[in-house]
Parts: C-alpha cells; sequence; structure tokens
C-alpha cells in the first residue's frame, strides 16, 4: 500500500474491520470480523482481537493481548497484561 497513512504491516484481519488512518498494528496481529479500530492505534505483536471490537483513536493494546467478543475500549487507553 504505497502512500498509505495506516502502517498495517500485514495483519489478518476481515475485510468487515474497519482501521483509521495512523494505526500500527504488528504483522502477527489477528484481528476479527466487524471491528471498528480507531486513528493512531497501536497493535503490538501477538495481540488476538475477537470480532465486534470497538478500539478508540490514540489507544495502545501491548503484546500476548487478547481481547474477546463484543469489547469496547475506550480513546488513549494503554492495555496492560
Amino acid at each position: 500500500m504505497p502512500n498509505s497513512p495506516t502502517k498495517t504491516r500485514t495483519p489478518r484481519a476481515s475485510k468487515t474491520t474497519r482501521i483509521g488512518k495512523f494505526s500500527e498494528i504488528h504483522r502477527s496481529a489477528k484481528i476479527g470480523a466487524s471491528c471498528e479500530i480507531g486513528s493512531h492505534v497501536q497493535i503490538d505483536k501477538d495481540v488476538t482481537i475477537k470480532n465486534h471490537v470497538k478500539i478508540g483513536s490514540g489507544t495502545k493494546i501491548l503484546s500476548q493481548t487478547t481481547i474477546a467478543d463484543g469489547v469496547a475500549i475506550g480513546p488513549d487507553v494503554t492495555s496492560q497484561n
């Protein structure tokens, strides 16, 4: 994706998932169906995000984290495992 402001390093994400601009998603992350990921979100390695998850802008999901189905995470949150 040349000239794309979203740095998705080929994550495994469903086609029904929307990823905001300027988000960085590690290539080992797994993202389920019908998720909404805001802008400026950072998702580290070995993260699993299940289906129908909403992640607010500016959120950081640290490595080896699993987020269950239907979870909503507000803006500017940092996860901790």
